[in-house]
């Protein structure tokens, strides 16, 4: 995903780093729920929730972007993979940010591990990393697939 002037991302925070998320990828942004942990799950699913009668997997964000989460239940993110409805936690949401072409930098190549950002912008008090949302999803089904299997 390259910006284009106006694009418009969802700034969330995961520990100490901020993300930006296509808002566009966003169903809904609600204060996390109970979850309830189940066994067997793979690194980076959390449990389910209840929402709206509807049982939905929850992930955990920053395990899926290798940093770590503060203590606490944070915010839900509710997002859809080719049809698969699941929650992502997040520790919070900061801003909705219309972003311009000349904010995006390109991921350095520093040779640590960058896969899941599309890009970093420059938001004049720090940088977030843009979260590439084709890879997310492909980690996240790849996870859930994994979970179905061990059942």
């Amino acid at each position: 995903m390259m910006a284009t002037d106006g694009t418009a991302l969802l700034l969330v925070r995961m520990g100490e780093e901020r993300f930006a998320l296509p808002i566009a990828d966003v169903l809904e942004v609600l204060d996390a729920p109970l979850i309830t942990p189940l066994p067997l799950l793979p690194a980076g699913v959390v449990g389910q929730c209840a929402l709206r009668e509807r049982l939905l997997t929850v992930v955990d964000g920053a395990s899926l972007l290798g940093v770590r989460r503060h203590e606490g239940r944070g915010t839900l993110l509710v997002l859809e993979a080719d049809g698969l409805r699941f929650g992502m936690l997040v520790d919070d949401v900061l801003d909705l940010v219309r972003v311009q072409q000349e904010q995006w930098r390109s991921v350095p190549a520093t040779g640590a591990a960058t896969t899941g950002l599309a890009g970093v912008l420059d938001l004049g008090t720090g940088l977030a990393g843009v979260v590439e949302m084709a890879g997310l999803r492909a980690q996240v089904l790849a996870r859930l697939l994994t979970a179905e299997q061990t059942r």
